[in-house]
């Protein structure tokens, strides 16, 4: 007899671990809070160590000829001095891809495309209480029905609900940074990602088409206050104030900004705690352990948690309690995230660092320090997260 499982959230984590999840074995619903199962969002960069899970599953076809797989990425201060340039030739050679950078709903889309003959969805549906019996779990939705499933996983992102009855405790650290989103276009062929450094703030370029780019850019709460009237501002005329002293491709990149561009506007957080799971309810992805966006690494950590949960599951599917193997997937995982939630902390203290002299030396230690060869450190991040 098939085991039930709920997955909450229909976005990246929960879509990958319904693709890899052993249909055969498991009668699969994805609970989704919004109306449409549609495609949102921006423009991502998915890692090689991603891009291996979704080759193995034959996802990665589909999206192969879309966005642009990264070259390069320049560093430059905020005057467009470059600080430091770093090649992806040699990496991409080895790997095929380093960096793709494509729209997020078309990553989506592919997942999708996989994962939807094989689920039951559930849209506009959010659950409401779960309940923890001896060997499974009881949810409650708001659509007043009540159902049981041998496992609930949690892939409801940083605001999880899920992550909320596994672990009443506060799990969400807000950093005094916010950050916007959006997407522009460009006067050139972009082939690899620019970011910038600024006093307290931070402007990354990324593209995903021909002259078609996604921006994330950041500011630091003590540097906001400094812009008159920041809180009454709309968010575009927040972005053009804060980054007016930019130079480069940013001021044709703000001349396009105006009341109707689609702008998403959120504080920089991230999530961690532990355990992950009670009883037989689990948190992946973000609901996990959301990273600050300074990774970069947001999306792969979602693919690979679902990669290696589903492995669990699908070589476990007799067993009736799953803390072992909740227990075994989450010291996994947490091996491999520590290191790089611990670098993306530091770098996050420097790209956004409201202190001009702080800035001036990281300006200039980025520019004149070499701390390390950026193209083994890579490979031998990919080394150590090689799937089976």
């Amino acid at each position: 007899m098939k085991k039930r499982i709920l997955i909450v959230g229909g976005g990246i984590a929960g879509t990958s671990l319904a693709c890899f999840l052993d249909e055969k074995q498991f009668d699969i619903t994805i609970a989704e809070r919004f109306a449409e199962w549609k495609p949102i969002g921006y423009v991502v960069g998915l890692w090689q160590n991603g891009i291996r899970v979704l080759e193995k599953y034959d996802i990665y076809s589909e999206l192969r000829n879309k966005g642009v797989i990264a070259q390069y990425q320049d560093t430059l201060d905020e005057k467009g001095n470059v600080l430091k340039k770093v090649s992806f030739e040699k990496l991409n050679q080895e790997f095929g891809a380093t960096i793709h950078f494509f729209h997020r709903a078309d990553l989506h889309k592919a997942l999708m495309n996989k994962a939807q003959n094989k689920v039951t969805l559930k849209l506009n549906t959010f659950l409401e209480n779960l309940i923890f019996e001896q060997k499974s779990v009881r949810v409650l939705f708001n659509t007043n029905e009540s159902i049981e499933y041998d496992l609930v996983v949690g892939a409801d992102g940083i605001h999880s609900s899920v992550r909320s009855f596994i672990s009443p405790q506060n799990s969400l650290f807000t950093y005094p940074s916010t950050f916007f989103s959006f997407l522009a276009e460009v006067p050139e062929n972009i082939r690899g990602s620019i970011e910038m450094f600024g006093v307290g703030s931070f402007f990354g370029i990324y593209p995903y088409d021909d002259k078609k780019v996604g921006i994330y850019c950041s500011l630091h709460n003590k540097t906001a206050q400094t812009i008159s009237k920041w809180n009454e501002l709309p968010n575009f005329e927040k972005i053009r104030t804060a980054f007016q002293y930019y130079q480069g491709l940013v001021p044709t990149i703000l001349k396009q900004l105006n009341e109707n561009t689609p702008i998403f506007q959120d504080s920089v957080r991230e999530v961690e705690f532990s355990p992950w799971f009670c009883g037989n309810a689990i948190c992946i992805g973000d609901a996990a352990h959301a990273l600050l966006p300074t990774t970069g690494q947001g999306v792969a950590a979602a693919i690979q948690d679902a990669y290696h949960l589903a492995n669990l599951l699908n070589k476990n599917v007799g067993s009736h309690h799953f803390e072992k193997i909740f227990s075994d997937f989450e010291n996994m995982r947490t091996k491999h995230l520590t290191p790089i939630r611990k670098s993306s902390r530091f770098v996050n203290k420097l790209i956004v660092n409201p202190y001009a002299l702080v800035c001036v030396m990281r300006n200039f230690a980025a520019k004149h320090v070499k701390f390390y060869d950026t193209e083994n450190k890579i490979r031998s991040f990919f080394q150590a997260t090689q799937i089976d």
